[in-house]
């Protein structure tokens, strides 16, 4: 064994290895390469994918956000519109009540005038009443005068033996009569007029009971109610124009006032009526002569 000699190497083996060794080393070097472009490569997909995830991610929300901004918007507009129509609907409202509030207040207001009248023609009919006893006890004093006179006169004898019998006074007419007066506006009523409608009680205007002298007229029975009135004299007679402010003309051009006396027309003017015990006297407002 120490007797083995020891060749250098050869140089094709050298040559040989050097080669191995270049081979491995451009083999290595390639792979390297390999993988760094296959790690760019990925990172560059990775980015692409990111940045279109984010592209998608943008739109996505840009497309949810436009609808959201419209939805938004017609809701503003619908609240709008409706708190418009809440205050269109309070005024309407509240100029309704105020209407009917001054209705009532014009309402009551005349019935209060009514009953204001009613009562002043009661106490007038009563004072009338009164007026009229002492009017007939006046005017009775000087008739029986008149026939104890006549008494006096007739008793006294003639002649020797003749005697007189006592005359016997005859009945007198009545010196007051009593009679019924209305006074209404119903037809002008019912026609619409705004005047006949605040100057009554759902037509109704005057209602009494009255006392006068005997030989009184319709027209005395209308002053003695104690009817504001306005009036016309012509070659006629005594012309109504207006009773209690309601004039002749507001219920149309030929509407005005008329009367009837038991149911009947009077069929001349109420100056020249001359009226009886009990009768009754109807003053109605027409619109239509």
């Amino acid at each position: 064994m120490a007797n083995e000699e020891t060749f250098p190497p050869d140089n094709e083996d050298l040559q040989s290895n050097e080669d191995l060794q270049s081979n491995e080393d451009l083999q290595s070097n390639e792979d390297l390469q390999s993988n760094e472009d296959l790690q760019s490569n990925e990172d560059l997909q990775s980015k692409e994918d990111l940045q279109t995830i984010a592209d998608n991610s943008e739109e996505t929300h840009k497309t949810r956000k436009n609808p959201s901004r419209k939805i938004a918007l017609l809701a503003s507009a619908c609240l709008v519109i409706i708190g418009i129509s809440i205050w269109g609907l309070v005024v309407a409202m509240n100029q309704s009540i105020a209407d009917e509030m001054l209705e009532q207040v014009s309402d009551a207001s005349a019935i209060t005038e009514h009953e204001a009248s009613v009562t002043i023609e009661t106490t007038s009919a009563d004072e009338l009443a009164s007026n009229n006893t002492e009017e007939t006890t006046t005017e009775q004093a000087p008739d029986t005068t008149t026939t104890t006179e006549v008494i006096t006169d007739n008793s006294a004898p003639t002649s020797g033996n003749q005697t007189s019998s006592p005359s016997t006074p005859q009945n007198s007419a009545p010196q007051t009569i009593g009679v019924t007066l209305i006074v209404d506006c119903y037809a002008a009523v019912e026609a619409g007029s705004t005047a006949a409608i605040a100057l009554s009680d759902n037509g109704a205007m005057r209602y009494a009971s009255i006392r006068l002298n005997a030989g009184a007229t319709v027209y005395d029975a209308l002053v003695a109610s104690q009817a504001s009135l306005n009036t016309s004299t012509n070659a006629m007679g005594v012309y109504i124009i207006s009773i209690d402010g309601l004039s002749q003309g507001e219920a149309g051009p030929t509407s005005g006032w008329t009367y009837l006396v038991n149911g009947v027309s009077g069929g001349q003017s109420c100056n020249r009526y001359v009226l009886s015990d009990g009768d009754y006297i109807e003053w109605h407002y027409v619109t239509s002569a």
